[in-house]
């Protein structure tokens, strides 16, 4: 009996972890290719709004697929000193992801990005703001 236990909890822990990836990437500014640190980087799982509605479907035919942050529905980082930052137990779907520094650079989107790889590496440039001496956006 202990060694049929063994052998589902094993398959169950396998197959919620194929569907885990990383997602890494770097976050520059757009004019001078220098690194971005602190700047905020989110990803969206696209079937959130229809999987808290309750509706599941969408891209994979009948709701989500186990392990990741599904149910979390947005997975939120920041960038180190080398402008870096990297996300784990990332679940396969269909992602929008967006990069941002508040008051000093507008916000890159990037949407349909197909998270089913191991590993995916998804890059900002971030556009510095502009404005009068002494602007600063809020």
């Amino acid at each position: 009996m202990k060694k049929a236990l063994l052998i589902i909890l094993t398959l169950a822990l396998s197959a919620s972890m194929a569907f885990a990836a990383s997602v890494n990437g770097i976050v520059t500014d757009a004019v001078t290719g220098e690194p971005i640190e602190g700047a905020t980087v989110i990803f969206t799982f696209q079937d959130s709004l229809n999987l808290l509605l309750g509706h599941g479907g969408g891209h994979h035919g009948g709701g989500h697929h186990g392990g990741g942050h599904h149910g979390n529905c947005s997975i939120v980082t920041t960038t180190d000193a080398q402008g870096v930052y990297e996300l784990s137990d990332v679940a396969e779907g269909i992602y929008d992801a967006r990069a941002r520094k508040q008051g000093e650079y507008s916000s890159d989107s990037i949407t349909d990005i197909e998270i089913n790889a191991a590993t995916v590496t998804v890059d900002f440039e971030l556009e510095p703001c502009s404005g009068p001496p002494g602007f600063r956006m809020f």
